[in-house]
C-alpha cells in the first residue's frame, strides 16, 4: 500500500472513517482551512473532522500504522496551541469540534463532562438552559 498522504487509499481509508463530508485533502481547501494568525506556519496534508470516540480512535490507529504526523484540536481557536497548524510539515490535522456532546454536569461537585469540540458558549448555554447555579 502507498503510504504518502496523498495516496487515493490513504485518503480512502480515511474517509471511510469520516465520511466524505468529515475529510478535506484538497491543497487550496487545507490551505483556507489551516490558516493561522501565528508567525509559524505548516500545512498538513489533510484535514479530518471526527464526530465520535471511536473515530478518534481510527485515525489514530491509522495514523500510527502509516507513520503519518498527528495533530489534534478542539476547535483550532487557540493561538497558544497553534491553532490548526501543526508544528511539523505534513500529516493530518484533526479538528475535534464536530465532538459537541455534553455527557454530565454536576452542580452538587461543580464539574462537566464534555467532548473537545465543545466550547465555552455552548457550556454557558447548557448552564442556562438547565438553570444551573454554576
Amino acid at each position: 500500500m502507498d503510504r504518502s498522504p496523498q495516496s487515493s487509499t490513504y485518503l480512502q481509508r480515511l474517509s471511510d472513517i469520516v465520511g466524505p463530508d468529515g475529510l478535506l485533502f484538497k491543497p487550496e481547501e487545507v490551505e483556507l482551512e489551516t490558516r493561522t494568525c501565528t508567525p509559524f506556519r505548516q500545512i498538513p496534508d489533510c484535514v479530518v473532522y471526527p464526530q465520535s470516540t471511536e473515530q478518534v480512535q481510527q485515525i489514530v490507529a491509522l495514523a500510527q500504522e502509516l507513520k503519518v504526523p498527528l495533530w489534534p484540536v478542539s476547535t483550532g481557536k487557540n493561538w497558544g496551541y497553534g491553532e490548526k497548524s501543526a508544528w511539523y510539515e505534513g500529516g493530518i490535522t484533526m479538528v475535534l469540534n464536530r465532538m459537541k456532546t455534553i455527557h454530565v454536569v454536576d452542580e452538587t461537585i461543580g464539574y462537566a463532562v464534555i467532548e473537545p469540540g465543545v466550547t465555552y458558549r455552548d457550556l454557558n448555554n447548557y448552564l442556562k438552559e438547565h438553570k444551573l447555579a454554576l
